[in-house]
């Protein structure tokens, strides 16, 4: 499988509160918030686990909060992938996209990733 990703990730758990805008085939989900830790980060998007299957393609609106430091962001992005998470806290695992992060955002975001890249160092490959 060719790597699509652009950047590192590092892994997190940080708490995000995920809000369903639009989910085709999955109406019962949109305008539902539901809470779930990320697994991993980067520039351009995240690994959420979630207990609820959210189509591929769905719309979503972000908050992710970190403890340390403390800070928290909000992302829109989209599903691209959706797997079946066996060994994983909950039952299933996106990988999202943002799809749209105004530019002071961007700028601290990426100031938040390298931050943690450099204290953890732990680059996750999956």
């Amino acid at each position: 499988m060719r790597e699509r990703r652009i950047g590192k990730r590092v892994h997190e758990e940080a708490q995000a509160a995920v809000t369903v805008l639009a989910a085709e085939n999955a109406a019962e989900l949109e305008n539902k918030t539901f809470f779930c830790p990320t697994e991993n980060l980067s520039v351009t998007g995240l690994r959420l686990s979630v207990q609820v299957p959210v189509p591929v393609g769905s719309i979503l609106e972000l908050r992710i909060a970190f403890a340390k430091p403390l800070r928290s962001f909000q992302h829109s992005g989209r599903v691209v992938w959706i797997r079946r998470d066996d060994e994983g806290r909950l039952a299933h695992a996106l990988g999202i996209e943002f799809t749209h992060v105004s530019a002071e955002v961007e700028d601290a975001w990426r100031d938040m990733i390298s931050l943690k890249l450099k204290r953890q160092g732990a680059i996750v490959d999956d």
